[in-house]
């Protein structure tokens, strides 16, 4: 059934939120971080001198208009804000109501405004707006997939936001493979569709071009980031790589007390919550606990000075900085973050009571872990800073409104039956 935003209820709700966040953006700081070096930078210098080289012209290109005129910033974000709203909210499969809709907003500024750690127009252009054009560009394709009646020109709309979206690498993964899978299940169907054909040839496009800049360009940012942040990154393998995204992602999930960790710990304890209240038994609330139990203690941990259990976990890892990373590999490591996300996909499938949702949760969660991994191919891997989530947490978000509007169902059952 076709998801479509009652903006009749709704409305009021849409405008206070939107009120809110143009009250606080007009105040947010936004000179420090990185929004301080690209106000420098421009200065001076015209546009196609500042993009010159970049992998990423379009939010580059709005992050020199920014710098300039900080006022037109505060005016567009939360416009962006409430659009990243409406997006996730017309993707869900059922219809949410007043308070859950500001529930909604509340956790989503969890991840795009909340987690700002490179300066707040750097960082919203760059991952805030990026997530927000590729979430909106899903909208007319999931109304195509449900045999809804989709008007020509709002795919066409949706292709410059596709292109954008595609500045941000990890966005980018994600929009070609979603639209590769859509244009797959399409043509099986017998229901191709040439504008969603043209939504997977932009974003694989934008994908392709952003990979050969960063790999046979002139590489002037990624040698100066391997030299300052991961001086040895060259010499990893491709196996390393994609160990290092894995444990790095884990290692802020569970061992670093920072927002990363308190992501996890809000989406796992929320499972638990669920679990507990469903009266499961007593092996399935204990497993249930175990992934936000372990993630407090060794958060608490590693501020016990001479622990050589946290020692020993980490495998040396350390949330770098300004530091030199180095790559530390040890398999018991690897071997308790598999064991977690065991827990937490048992969990998932109990607390489910239509497993249909269970493997749609699956998908999306592959999808945001997917996206952290992929950091593992960058020397910024640490520096990055936890930013990098954002897709992550968004997927949290969506699984966590999928796992309670399952269980409101199931309370409605009860009632009905009782």
């Amino acid at each position: 059934m076709l998801n479509k935003v009652d903006f009749n209820n709704l409305k009021n709700t849409y405008v206070i939120l939107f009120l809110i966040s143009f009250i606080v953006c007009l105040f947010l700081p936004v000179s420090w971080g990185d929004d301080t070096i690209f106000q420098e930078k421009s200065a001076g210098i015209d546009l196609l001198t500042f993009i010159d080289g970049s992998a990423r012209p379009f939010t580059d290109s709005l992050t020199f208009i920014f710098s300039k005129h900080k006022i037109l910033w505060r005016i567009f974000n939360p416009v962006i804000m409430i659009s990243i709203l409406y997006g996730v909210s017309s993707l869900l499969p059922f219809k949410i109501n007043k308070k859950e809709t500001i529930v909604l907003f509340i956790c989503l500024m969890f991840p795009t405004m909340v987690i700002v750690d490179a300066g707040f127009i750097a960082t919203t252009v760059n991952y805030l707006w990026a997530i927000t054009f590729g979430i909106i560009s899903f909208i007319p394709l999931k109304r195509t997939i449900e045999e809804c009646k989709v008007k020509w020109f709002i795919y066409v709309l949706t292709y410059p936001l596709i292109l954008y979206a595609t500045n941000m690498q990890q966005m980018a993964v994600v929009l070609t493979l979603i639209y590769f899978f859509a244009n797959i299940y399409l043509i099986i169907k017998k229901r191709f569709n040439f504008f969603v054909f043209g939504q997977f040839l932009i974003a694989a496009v934008g994908l392709g071009w952003a990979f050969c800049l960063n790999m046979f360009g002139d590489n002037n940012r990624m040698l100066r980031e391997t030299g300052r942040y991961f001086p040895k990154f060259g010499e990893l393998n491709l196996i390393e790589k994609v160990e290092l995204g894995f444990s790095s992602t884990f290692y802020c999930l569970i061992m670093n007390p920072h927002f990363a960790a308190v992501g996890f710990l809000a989406f796992t304890l929320f499972i638990s919550v669920i679990i507990f209240k469903k009266k499961e038994t007593l092996i399935k609330r204990v497993l249930s606990v175990i992934p936000p139990i372990f993630s407090v203690v060794m958060c608490i941990l590693k501020y016990v000075p001479n622990q050589s259990f946290y020692s020993m976990i980490s495998g040396g890892m350390y949330y770098y900085r300004m530091e030199k990373a180095v790559y530390s590999f040890k398999p018991v490591t690897d071997i308790i973050f598999i064991l977690l996300i065991l827990c937490v996909l048992y969990s998932l499938y109990n607390v489910f009571k239509s497993k249909v949702n269970f493997y749609r949760s699956f998908i999306i969660l592959c999808f945001g872990l997917g996206t952290r991994i992929m950091m593992g191919f960058s020397p910024t891997v640490w520096a990055s800073g936890h930013r990098t989530f954002s897709i992550m947490f968004i997927t949290f978000i969506i699984v966590g409104f999928l796992v309670y509007n399952d269980y409101k169902g199931c309370l409605i059952l009860k009632a009905d039956v009782k």
